[in-house]
């Protein structure tokens, strides 16, 4: 199924005074909205089937790691470019409409053409960072890969000792020569790169080049002491770039490549690799004896051991004591397969099981993988040879980021699917959800709560799963049934939780009639909700608070 692309516009700074307004609201202050005051936070690739909806959804529960904007809420723009045009929608505090003549941020007027053929006059153009296989496309790869992959040629700038020159020559790596309209394209994308604030002048001179690269550390080249790489998308193109902002070294190589031929043969490598993973076999030592299957029992378990190893070294390498980086996870899922690294990861689990410092949801998932316990007839389980050494609460994070960014949402499962409800709970590691428009009908029917964002970030978090549902269930019902879905799900949590008092901070904005936003805490004890100062069906969280606390 071919994919689309989208884009996430948040306000520029010089209008922030228009954030969490809805449309109504800003017509009624004589606001319009343009494209102009928009800039591009975010932008990729989903079905052509998707919604709006499901866009939001997607960047306020489980926002990728190079998403760098705040949570989406009321006054943001999605961007689809769907095969009909361009559809702009804008997030409302009723819902989510879209906007007829929303002209796109990213709109570059080309310069005119010099080719027989006249290229289009307007494109859209995105940069993201580039994806780890990408990489790869941002040198100069052999004559056969170069020819399948549709590389046109490659850009290199040096920008002088002083930072501000720019001295370009030009390789050809296409046999047939240079497409019609290939100059004018790329001399406006240069440009554009260069002069236009969208982009951060990347290209304008080693200072700005220097800023983007620092500013965009998740494009960093792994092994590379200075270079980044992101991917330019424009028309039927895509350039790699690979910057290094260093003095006396070239600081741009643009190498790029025909959109369609470069897809095709990111999407032959993935699925080579996927095919190259050794299998798992799936039984014991004993079973496989008794079946003549003792050479694949060992085969895999050999690699269940360099897996194990792999994962600790990453861990080592990539945990600062703070902080695990997402590519501990990335690196040994490419070298070992998700299936593998979900095996070795539930053993490493099962094994502990005992350590109370492994959150619910990993042993439910540990558990629910069927992990075969592995006797010698010396007393000792094979299980404990291809156990992670790594310290459990570091490990119980690793295990649910791996389990969530690489093996689920890869698979284009929906986050509140039940595998993600029954064993994506997180622990110790950071969860945050927020969720947004479910509206609350107060005592006057003329009146209601917009819940803009209910953050919570959790320190520990038992029965996420649960409050996914809870997500999953707000949002599909109306004004005065909300109340009674907050009190079938607390009284589940509580009751979970033991008899102690849960107080979850809500923080809430009220947005139609003027209502003003009020300072008001529910404490939920025993499954029913007890309000102060009269506010029914109203619980409030602060952004800032990250934590639960039971007082």
């Amino acid at each position: 199924m071919e994919e689309i692309r989208f884009e996430i516009l948040q306000l520029k700074d010089e209008f922030r005074e228009r954030r969490f307004r809805g449309l109504r609201e800003l017509s009624q202050k004589g606001f319009t909205v343009n494209a102009e005051q928009y800039r591009q936070v975010y932008s990729g690739v989903c079905p052509p089937d998707v919604l709006p909806d499901d866009i939001f959804a997607r960047f306020n529960l489980d926002r990728p790691e190079d998403f760098h904007g705040w949570s989406l809420s009321v006054g943001d723009v999605i961007l689809l470019h769907q095969n009909d045009g361009s559809h702009a929608y804008f997030v409302d505090s009723f819902g989510i409409e879209e906007i007829p003549g929303f002209a796109g941020r990213h709109i570059l007027e080309t310069l005119p053409a010099q080719e027989t053929q006249e290229p289009p006059r307007t494109m859209l153009i995105t940069v993201r960072r580039a994806a780890r296989d990408e990489q790869n496309f941002a040198y100069t790869q052999d004559d056969a890969t170069l020819a399948a992959s549709g590389a046109i040629g490659h850009l290199r700038v040096d920008m002088g000792q002083g930072g501000e020159e720019f001295y370009a020559d030009w390789t050809d790596h296409a046999a047939s020569g240079l497409p019609e309209g290939f100059n004018a394209y790329l001399d406006a994308l240069i440009s554009t790169l260069r002069t236009n604030p969208a982009f951060d002048k990347m290209l304008e001179s080693r200072e700005a080049l220097s800023r983007y690269c620092y500013g965009h550390r998740v494009g960093k080249i792994p092994d590379e002491d200075n270079s980044y790489a992101f991917r330019v998308d424009g028309g039927e193109y895509s350039v790699l770039l690979r910057l290094t902002p260093n003095r006396g070294e070239h600081n741009v190589y643009a190498y790029c490549y025909s959109r369609e031929a470069l897809d095709r043969t990111l999407a032959e490598m993935q699925d080579a690799r996927a095919q190259a993973y050794a299998p798992v076999y799936l039984h014991s030592a004993a079973y496989a004896r008794e079946a003549g299957e003792l050479e694949a029992w060992r085969a895999s378990h050999k690699e269940n051991v360099a897996c194990r190893e792999a994962i600790d070294g990453a861990i080592a390498k990539y945990f600062d004591g703070a902080h695990l980086d997402s590519r501990a996870a990335s690196e040994v899922l490419d070298a070992y397969g998700a299936e593998r690294v979900s095996w070795v990861l539930a053993n490493s689990v099962i094994t502990k099981e005992y350590d109370g410092r492994f959150s619910r949801g990993n042993r439910a998932w540990a558990q629910a993988e069927n992990i075969a316990i592995d006797w010698t007839k010396l007393g000792y389980v094979h299980n404990d040879e291809f156990a992670s050494r790594s310290h459990p609460a570091v490990l119980d994070g690793y295990s649910t980021y791996s389990f969530i960014s690489f093996v689920l949402l890869p698979r284009g499962d929906a986050i509140l699917q039940t595998q993600w409800l029954q064993f994506s709970i997180a622990a110790t590691a950071l969860a945050c959800f927020l969720l947004t428009q479910i509206a609350c009908r107060w005592a006057s029917p003329r009146r209601y709560f917009y819940l803009l964002q209910l953050h919570a970030v959790y320190q520990h978090i038992l029965w996420v799963g649960l409050v996914a549902a809870v997500a999953g269930d707000l949002v599909r019902v109306v004004d005065r049934k909300v109340v009674r879905v907050c009190n079938r799900y607390s009284e589940a949590f509580i009751g979970d939780c033991g008899e102690d008092f849960i107080v979850v901070r809500l923080h809430i904005i009220l947005i139609r009639f003027g209502v003003q936003p009020v300072d008001q805490r529910a404490v939920l004890h025993a499954g029913r909700p007890q309000h102060r100062n009269g506010i029914r069906g109203v619980i409030r969280l602060d952004v800032c608070d990250q934590r639960i606390r039971v007082e």
